[in-house]
């Protein structure tokens, strides 16, 4: 299964990888991070209070489906992070970017 086909099963994939520490930060998203101001903090507080997830055509690097997740900062301002949803051993997701 290369991942979710809906975005409702693309965010709760999402959230269930943030919960439990199956999610890494891919090297461009540090360097948006840094450019935007954001924290990690912030992108995972966004997945997790998620108002919006919607298909990309991003292309994935491990097999899965890319999303973008829209939410708020800790600052409650509104960003949004394309992640790859994708399957190994466990469910997991890599933050690509901020856009």
């Amino acid at each position: 299964m290369p991942g979710p086909q809906t975005a409702e099963e693309a965010l709760a994939w999402a959230k269930d990888a943030i919960s439990n520490g199956k999610h890494w930060f891919s090297g461009h998203c540090e360097t948006r991070f840094r450019q935007r101001g954001i924290t990690h903090r912030d992108a995972r507080n966004a997945i997790m209070n998620a108002s919006q997830c919607a298909a990309y055509a991003g292309t994935p690097q491990n097999g899965g489906t890319c999303w973008r997740i829209e939410g708020p900062s800790l600052d409650a301002t509104s960003i949004t992070v394309g992640v790859e949803t994708y399957l190994d051993v466990a469910k997991r997701i890599i933050v690509i970017t901020v856009f």
